[in-house]
């Protein structure tokens, strides 16, 4: 059990790590480019974010 835990721990962390490189890379594309780019930036930073929260709750991990 204690296996199977710890993988969905790491999983978590991955997820949670990939959403907040995606959040810091818009953020330089909001500052080095403008709106445009930043915008579709935030689409795939809002899509990771809640991929990471879903994956969360449906394993009952706290915040």
């Amino acid at each position: 059990m204690g296996g199977r835990v710890a993988k969905t721990k790491s999983t978590a962390t991955k997820k949670g790590a990939f959403a907040l490189v995606a959040g810091i890379g818009t953020g330089i594309l909001y500052w080095k480019t403008g709106w445009p780019l930043g915008v579709v930036g935030t689409v795939g930073t809002l899509y990771l974010t809640a991929q990471w929260f879903i994956f969360r709750a449906k394993n009952g991990m706290r915040f």
